[in-house]
């Protein structure tokens, strides 16, 4: 029996349970609840964020989910499970003593870029240094006291308002990257990498451009939903013929563009084998 299970951990999940019971029903058409993972081994600091966040309580038309973890590993599982199910934490509480090895968990392993991570700091604990703090997109640090009522209410809704903002901005972003047509990054997306890539000196990658012939002709005399069906399978084919570190984009109505390491020899590297450039001419003879 660990100290949780004496301090009456056992006890108070089942009261939290009660808890979560009494919280009004959700309409049919609400927006997803916003999760929250509370990961400490206080069982106090469980229950004041269930009675905090889940007595109907609700921010830019969202309510919010409470989630517990009582250690690093716990949380870990709870993180990857609810990535894996679609349904990401937007909040992390995490007790400062557990360590920061969970944000970089967070962050590197699992890849949740956007979950708002707030430190729970006991009484009389120092937070980690700016550096830190910086390094790892720690939002905020708060005192153990001040985590109850109205104020636990504020930090959440605001941590939700910082999340939201971050995968709008991050949807955008792979909106402005991406073209939909041939599901292929765009020109500006190939354009970036390519100037960083000589801007940091690289010298050995190569850049092609592939055209259609007599793509023009093509669309005009069978149609435009026909030339748009010959893009999609020409960019399906380039992209399985071509090695996964080539960059294959579309920058220009026809033409891709392609962007990988120099060949260094016959047996590796990230331009296509023989066999496969033979697969990418036959996938470009259909077009002519």
């Amino acid at each position: 029996m660990n100290a949780l299970q004496h301090a009456g951990w056992s006890v108070g999940r089942a009261s939290l349970a009660g808890i979560a019971d009494a919280a009004p029903a959700a309409p049919a058409d609400a927006l997803p609840a916003c999760q929250v993972l509370v990961v400490d081994r206080d069982a106090g600091m469980h229950a004041a964020a269930v009675t905090a966040l889940e007595r109907g309580q609700t921010a830019f038309d969202r309510s919010f989910s409470v989630l517990h973890a009582e250690s690093a590993e716990q949380a870990r599982a709870t993180l990857l499970r609810q990535r894996d199910s679609g349904a990401d934490v937007a909040v992390l509480l995490l007790e400062q003593a557990l360590g920061l090895e969970l944000v970089e968990f967070v962050r590197r392993t699992a890849g949740l870029a956007d979950i708002r991570v707030v430190l729970l700091c006991a009484e009389g604990e120092a937070p980690p240094p700016l550096e830190a703090l910086l390094r790892h997109d720690i939002g905020d640090f708060r005192g153990r006291g001040e985590m109850a009522g109205s104020r636990l209410l504020a930090l959440a809704a605001a941590a939700l308002h910082a999340y939201e903002r971050l995968c709008q901005l991050r949807r955008l972003s792979g909106q402005a990257y991406f073209d939909p047509l041939v599901r292929l990054p765009n020109r500006a997306h190939f354009v970036e990498q390519v100037d960083r890539h000589v801007r940091e000196g690289g010298h050995d990658h190569l850049l092609a451009l592939l055209d259609i012939d007599e793509f023009s002709a093509a669309n005009e005399v069978m149609g435009h939903r026909f030339g748009d069906r010959l893009l999609e399978t020409v960019a399906r084919r380039l992209d399985a013929a071509l090695a996964g570190e080539v960059l294959l984009a579309r920058v220009a109505p026809t033409p891709s563009g392609c962007w990988g390491r120099r060949r260094r020899s016959t047996s590796r590297g990230c331009w296509p084998a023989p066999a496969s450039r033979s697969a990418s001419r036959a996938c470009l003879s259909t077009c002519r």
